[in-house]
């Protein structure tokens, strides 16, 4: 877990370059270039990766059609959201592996009955808090139940 953080912090301190390329219709485009940067090494050594697959995908996007694949370089603002999408994804990935983690160890044998009793208790506070209430402060505690039965549901669906 520690190497996968470690590799989205190196992902923020690679350092992508431009430089001016002239495509087949002569047009100068704007295209990417990451030196060789020990945050790059450091991340395909933590990720088990291939350190020049790493820069040339950060670079490179692929598009696929029917007769044939084509490599387009990216331009710098381009390669910027490729590595800040990449760092994001994993970053996802590893909080969906930390929330299974902690639900597998709050698992419990036995079904626990009272957050539903609680669950109810909050529903039937509500209803009668819309049944009774008017004006702004309602608006404002309304917010705040629906906040609260949001972080019962979320127990609920922790705890099993």
């Amino acid at each position: 877990m520690l190497r996968i953080l470690a590799t989205i912090l190196h992902l923020r301190s690679i350092n992508i370059n431009t430089f001016d390329i002239q495509n087949e219709d002569d047009d100068n485009t704007e295209a990417t270039f990451i030196s060789f940067d020990k945050h790059l090494l450091l991340i395909s050594e933590l990720l088990g990766t291939n350190m020049n697959a790493m820069r040339k995908w950060l670079r490179y996007r692929k598009i696929i059609s029917m007769r044939k694949d084509f490599l387009k370089p990216m331009n710098a603002k381009q390669a910027i959201r490729t590595r800040i999408a990449l760092a994001k994804h994993i970053y996802s990935k590893l909080s969906n592996w930390i929330v299974i983690c902690i639900n597998n160890s709050l698992q419990f044998q036995d079904k626990v009955q009272c957050f539903i009793s609680v669950y109810k208790k909050m529903k039937r506070a509500i209803l009668d808090f819309q049944r009774y209430s008017k004006g702004f402060l309602a608006r404002q505690r309304a917010e705040w139940i629906r906040c609260e039965r949001t972080a019962i549901k979320i127990q609920m669906n922790i705890r099993g």
